[in-house]
């Protein structure tokens, strides 16, 4: 709604130039921080980048909107470089931090922000959900994930899914005895070691 240019009832109308924007992921005034490629962190050079967008002016309405996700993923030194902006945002320029794990955020970071919950949906709207999204073993995935059906879609498109079965695999070759505990530690190793701790 921030980037639309006729929003109605507090609903972004769908067809303004903003919001066919916004869904072909071409909007010039939204800026979306995440970990790069191959790295679990935010960088204080990708706030440097940020730095620069916040200082050009809007190009459509007037507001620029600024999505950190995850939000807990910044370094101290990324965090510490967004508390200014996030103290004086020049002009319109609206934040937006995502994170599942906000006790991690610094509490300068939270002292300067609104918290506003959101909670996972009931358990049959979001497995009703992940049907129509053609989301094969839904319901398995579903509970895999807490309840968290975004949680399945980000899964999904990572191969979490698939990693997970590969490691079963090589758990059920050490325990039938089939292959011992360092044959499986090399294999297992290429999953990540946060992956093979979670399961």
């Amino acid at each position: 709604i921030l980037l639309c240019e006729a929003p109605r009832e507090m609903n972004p109308c769908g067809v303004c130039a903003g919001c066919l924007l916004l869904a072909n992921h071409n909007h010039p005034d939204i800026f979306i921080l995440a970990p790069e490629e191959d790295s679990k962190v935010i960088k204080i050079s990708q706030i440097r980048a940020l730095n620069e967008f916040i200082a050009n002016t809007a190009q459509q309405s007037g507001r620029k909107v600024v999505v950190i996700d995850p939000a807990d993923a910044m370094n101290t030194n990324a965090a510490n470089a967004l508390l200014k902006n996030l103290e004086e945002p020049i002009g319109q320029t609206y934040f937006m931090l995502v994170s599942v794990n906000p006790s991690r955020l610094l509490a300068t970071i939270k002292s300067r922000c609104t918290r506003i919950p959101l909670p996972t949906p009931r358990w049959e709207e979001g497995l009703g959900w992940l049907n129509q999204q053609g989301i094969a073993q839904a319901q398995e995935k579903l509970t895999s994930a807490q309840g968290a059906p975004l949680r399945v879609i980000k899964w999904q498109k990572e191969g979490y899914f698939e990693q997970c079965a590969t490691l079963a695999g090589h758990l059920e070759q050490y325990l039938t005895a089939r292959q011992s505990l360092s044959q499986i530690a090399k294999p297992m190793s290429q999953l990540g070691l946060a992956l093979v701790l979670d399961q």
